[in-house]
């Protein structure tokens, strides 16, 4: 439950002042209506045509003065100068087919009208082998996990330093890992490393934004600046959030030029959704110092009155000339756009509705921040604060519904599409970052951690696109041949050249004072040859960048929750399990399905069913035999097949969890004491166990079925007859001697205690 999910982000938000511009289309829309009078001099309407609403209304001429006071502001002409006289005033309307009307046949004196009025207001084993046969699994488990979690700290160390990733993420834990020389002593580190995790963690949000800074994700950027836009954007919005800026303050300040997509028409139409949004709040700002926007009732009396709504869109139309959406090729402004729908209600309609939903969203952010204005800060829930933070993010994504307005909607839909799109990734990004924001404020580490793969998701989102991979293993074919030709014409060995081009390019970095030190050495002076070594370098370098991106979001999943968990432990017990859960961790069964081969010690554990054969006994049944097994030896795997034979390729890339094929050669089987101890985990001590008893070779073939940790094994053994394990018998009563041959089928829990190998395809 993500009820803690605040914005911390508004804290601050609260009370801070606004001062605004009194050139406000709301209340000079409803200052005007005043002055509406009717003109019983204006000539009749033709029959046949249709009564409208202003017909034989008009600025009342004794209030002529104040009324084009009012529009005055509104005349702004190309090169920033206002028109001062009645005259010019009005002509500035003549355009308007909004207002035009209202002014028409009005006597208006030359005189000037002097400054335009502004005003500003405020507003957030034989042997004895009992004891070893019964404690078998508890020694091994220790055992495991203290190899298992060697080998995680191990392989933890040697992810971090070759991953600039992790390391811009994790600075602090990457500074004391590579304190850590012998890492089998990472016991002695682990209060180090819980301190180092505690300051990453707190510090993943501003380290998060470091990542864009790393070259790999500037040239990916380069090449594909929408992610730069939709991450970039999101940081903005949740950051100035968090200093406290009001929502309104935030869209009225909002700079459309960080708006930045590959195709123009995108970013065009983007840019100019985003004005559109700024236009429609500035001109719904409130005058009083409780809210922010007009209430929402305000806004809806204003356009239940038809004058009324035709001179607020009137004064839009003034002030959206420089608001240009591209449709079919053509470049609109949208006052042009608007005036295309004057005549037609149900489109006016429409725009009506735009406003009204957005004043809506406006209503919102006003009554929560009202709301939290009147509670007390200890009775505020973090709830209360994710509301606000939500809403907020409703208003901004208002913006990119108006291509869906009448007009506008004609854009191209190949293009609405990609508008609809990158909106959507937009929020998305935008709503992952805020919580992680409020996840680190609230020390829900777990979840922030979830955050931030969700978007590192879209950052490597194309990253791997195919046409970069195929231009990649181009550029690095033309660049080993070009190398080639200059190595031969410079007479200088390839192994040597080899040697060095393979070393630079998967060293963690890249030294050039080093590589020109190491080229000195090796007299290496040919500035041709040099120069494709170089360039061989940064292709072999990048290519490494795409296959470590793949790791990236797992590393940094498995990492950043152990890094959240330890962080949050309270107690030494509480960090040993978090280092259990994650260094053995369950389902790693799954490992063989995905893997392309993979060497384990396994253990099965399920029913068999099959024949046995024993020495002096005889049986007519081929089915006699049945019961609990539960081997233990090595399992060689292969993934996505079956009897060893490979599936389609598109399990592979899809990732698919499918069959594997393991080929299982039991050592032992302890399957009678887990039958015991499936039923009674309480006894201490079971009858005399020999290792005789347990020994038992075999081979199997193991099927492993998909999505889930069962095989369907077939094979044969020879081994004890230790059917059951009595814990009545007296010291002595040693199990039956007699071996035995079974060929069976069983349906087991595939159960891999250790990895020795494992092959990614």
């Amino acid at each position: 439950m993500r009820s803690f999910k605040s914005a911390i982000i508004f804290v601050l938000i609260c009370s801070l002042p606004f001062k605004i511009n009194a050139q406000i289309a709301y209340y000079d829309a409803v200052n005007l209506r005043k002055y509406i009078v009717y003109n019983s001099n204006r000539p009749p309407t033709p029959p046949g045509k249709p009564i409208a609403p202003e017909i034989g209304f008009q600025f009342n001429p004794d209030s002529i003065n104040i009324v084009l006071k009012i529009l005055q502001p509104y005349t702004d002409s190309s090169n920033g100068i206002q028109f001062r006289t009645a005259g010019g005033i009005s002509s500035a309307f003549d355009s308007n087919v909004f207002i035009h009307k209202y002014l028409a046949g009005l006597s208006l004196s030359p005189q000037s009208l002097g400054e335009k009025v502004s005003s500003s207001i405020s507003s957030v084993g034989g042997i004895n082998v009992t004891n070893f046969a019964d404690g078998l699994a508890k020694f091994l488990v220790a055992r495991f996990k203290q190899e298992l979690t060697i080998t995680f700290f191990s392989k933890f160390k040697n992810d971090i330093e070759k991953s600039k990733d992790l390391q811009a993420m994790f600075p602090e834990t990457y500074k004391t890992l590579l304190a850590i020389d012998n890492i089998y002593q990472f016991n002695a580190y682990l209060n180090t490393l819980r301190e180092s995790f505690i300051k990453d963690i707190t510090n993943l949000y501003s380290n998060f934004k470091q990542l864009e800074k790393l070259d790999k994700y500037r040239r990916h950027f380069e090449k594909h600046p929408e992610l730069r836009t939709v991450i970039e954007n999101s940081f903005l919005i949740i950051d100035a959030y968090s200093k406290g800026i009001h929502p309104g303050k935030v869209i009225e300040h909002y700079d459309t030029a960080n708006i930045r997509f590959k195709d123009p028409v995108v970013q065009q139409n983007l840019r100019s959704s985003v004005a559109l949004l700024k236009l429609f709040s500035t001109s719904l700002k409130s005058r009083t110092d409780s809210n922010y926007w007009v209430p929402e009732d305000s806004v809806r009396l204003l356009f239940e009155d038809p004058i009324s709504m035709q001179l607020y869109f009137g004064l839009i139309y003034q002030q959206s000339s420089g608001i240009k959406f591209i449709i079919n090729n053509t470049t609109l402004p949208f006052n042009t756009i608007l005036a295309r729908g004057k005549d037609f209600a149900d489109t006016m309609v429409k725009y009506r509705h735009f406003i009204e939903k957005m004043s809506a969203h406006t209503q919102e952010v006003n009554e929560y921040i009202t709301e939290l204005k009147g509670k007390k800060k200890s009775d505020i829930d973090y709830n209360d604060y994710y509301k606000l933070y939500r809403s907020s993010l409703d208003l901004l994504q208002d913006a990119f519904t108006c291509i869906d307005l009448p007009y506008i909607n004609m854009i191209h839909d190949s293009t609405k599409e990609k508008i609809h799109l990158q909106t959507k990734r937009w929020f998305s990004v935008a709503n992952n970052t805020g919580e992680l924001y409020i996840d680190i404020r609230t020390k829900n580490y777990s979840s922030a951690i979830i955050n931030a793969v969700s978007i590192l998701d879209t950052v490597l989102s194309g990253f791997n696109a195919a046409d970069d991979l195929r231009k990649l293993n181009a550029d690095l074919a033309a660049t080993k041949n070009s190398l080639n030709t200059a190595r031969k014409s410079s007479n200088d060995s390839k192994m040597k050249v080899n040697k060095i081009v393979k070393y630079y390019s998967k060293s963690n970095s890249f030294s050039n004072i080093a590589f020109t030190e190491t080229l000195e050495r090796k007299k290496i002076n040919s500035q041709d040859l040099i120069d494709q070594m170089r360039s061989l370098i940064d292709l072999k370098r990048t290519q490494l960048d795409f296959r470590n991106q793949e790791k990236l979001r797992g590393n940094l999943l498995k990492y950043g929750t152990f890094a959240a968990t330890i962080a949050t432990a309270s107690n030494s017990d509480d960090v040993k399990n978090a280092i259990e859960t994650i260094a053995l961790p369950s389902g790693s069964a799954r490992v063989k399905r995905e893997s392309d081969w993979n060497i384990s010690l396994n253990a099965y554990v399920g029913a068999f069913v099959g024949n046995e054969t024993i020495d002096g006994v005889k049986n007519k049944h081929w089915i006699n035999a049945y019961g609990v097994t539960a081997p233990v030896g090595i399992a060689i795997s292969r993934g996505h097949s079956i009897l060893f034979i490979p599936g389609k390729k598109e399990r592979w890339t899809d990732n698919k969890g499918g069959w594997s094929s393991s080929l299982f050669i039991s050592l032992i089987d302890v399957g009678a004491i887990a039958a015991f101890r499936m039923k009674d985990d309480t006894t201490a001590q079971i009858p005399t166990v020999q290792l005789k008893n347990i020994i038992s070779p075999g081979v199997f073939y193991g099927l492993g079925i998909p999505k889930c940790p069962v095989s369907w094994n077939f094979g044969a053994q020879i081994g004890p007859n230790l059917r059951k394990v009595d814990p009545a018998a007296l010291p002595g009563e040693d199990p039956s001697d007699k071996m035995y041959w079974r060929f069976s089928t069983s349906l087991v829990v595939d159960i891999p205690v250790l990895n020795f190998y494992t092959r990614s395809h």
